[in-house]
């Protein structure tokens, strides 16, 4: 998990002591998300536009490296999934890297398009993920853009975080966990 002011804290279970993992970096600006893909560490920070990338080591992680190359960049990015590529979502533009550059992405919408609170794929993941907490509602695209559809659930506007997990999403509420079908 990340901590602000403290970096980044590995809670190995329930009884394990908390350990940092990686401190605090005084050029990190506003973390916003992180993502393990591949036992790599990916953190966005929406301030700086940028996607720090962690390799893990015997003795803990190596120093960062940034994600994108140069001219492509995220800035004020909430969210972030990553799969093969990389989708990072603003308020109302999710955009796709591959490789650190960015991606022929045109997400088709059947309406003006969600207000994006999250992004949510994986490579275990068949489609992306658009949670609008405003709308109560996941926007379900192929991993090309194409619209599927939408599932709106008044779990979805009164969560705090959703991730997806085979057919369903399971949308954070207090100390409860929803399960909203996608089927």
């Amino acid at each position: 998990v990340y901590k602000k002011g403290k970096g980044i804290i590995k809670i190995e279970s329930a009884t394990a002591k908390p350990e940092t993992v990686i401190k605090q970096d005084k050029d990190w600006g506003t973390i916003t998300d992180l993502q393990v893909y591949n036992k790599n560490l990916y953190l966005l920070d929406g301030a700086k536009g940028q996607i720090y990338k962690y390799v893990p080591t015997d003795n803990g992680f190596a120093t960062k490296s940034a994600y994108f190359k140069s001219g492509a960049y995220a800035q004020n990015a909430l969210s972030f999934a990553i799969d093969q590529s990389v989708y990072v979502a603003q308020q109302k533009l999710i955009t796709k890297y591959t490789s650190g550059l960015q991606d022929g992405f045109a997400p088709q919408y059947p309406d003006t398009g969600p207000s994006i609170t999250r992004v949510v794929t994986g490579s275990d993941v068949e489609d992306l993920y658009i949670w609008d907490k405003s709308a109560g509602r996941i926007v379900v695209l192929s991993k090309n853009g194409d619209y599927r559809k939408t599932i709106e659930s008044s779990v979805l506007s009164k969560s705090t975080s959703v991730e997806v997990f085979s057919d369903s999403a399971y949308a954070l509420q207090g100390a409860k966990i929803y399960k909203v079908s996608l089927k």
